[in-house]
């Protein structure tokens, strides 16, 4: 059995730029789980630099002994402001062990702003 993310289309980003996923896989394997934008990203929207595929997010993990792993990944204040400025990014979450690689589309949307909850909530 091979770790995956069983996590799939949308997912809404944390104000704190936390981003929840489920992985699944072999108990005690050892992944590496990367969140990388799907496409490259125009320099229109970054800060500096040329277009490029941005690595948003990275964490090392050991899976538990049931073999099933709620984590949650942190985006670094300017990945943040980026996913802010554009409102989404296409992304793809790679999970890699000592005998297998997986890959899950993801989009992320950006945090909802302060001001629409208030007015959603009348």
């Amino acid at each position: 059995m091979q770790a995956r993310i069983t996590t799939t289309g949308h997912v809404r980003v944390t104000a704190a730029g936390e981003i929840a996923l489920t992985l699944c896989g072999p108990a005690g394997c050892r992944a590496t789980v990367t969140l990388k934008s799907a496409r490259r990203i125009p320099s229109r929207w970054l800060e500096r630099g040329r277009s490029r595929v941005v690595t948003l997010a990275r964490r090392r993990v050991t899976l538990p002994p049931s073999g099933r792993l709620e984590l949650t990944l942190r985006l670094r204040p300017e990945h943040l402001a980026l996913l802010r400025r554009m409102g989404m990014i296409r992304a793809a979450a790679r999970i890699e062990t000592a005998h297998s690689r997986s890959r899950t589309a993801l989009a992320l949307h950006a945090p909802a702003r302060e001001g629409i909850a208030s007015v959603r909530e009348r």
